[in-house]
């Protein structure tokens, strides 16, 4: 058995300091804003500045592409 199989070695994940506020905010605003997924989506793309989209890891296989 090694020692990642054990959970010796811990490993963190890091938040995106661009998209964690964006997250944050959407979380907000479903639960404590009274407000819809189209709303959300709607003041979302108003704002592509504010609200960036998120990047495909691959782009070739992205939606669109």
């Amino acid at each position: 058995m090694t020692d990642d199989s054990r959970g010796i070695n811990k490993r963190t994940l890091e938040l995106d300091p661009v998209r964690a506020p964006v997250v944050r905010a959407i979380y907000d605003w479903y639960l404590g804003g009274g407000m819809g997924l189209l709303q959300i989506r709607d003041r979302l793309n108003a704002d592509p500045d504010s609200y960036p989209p998120p990047i495909p890891v691959d782009p070739t296989t992205a939606r669109g592409a």
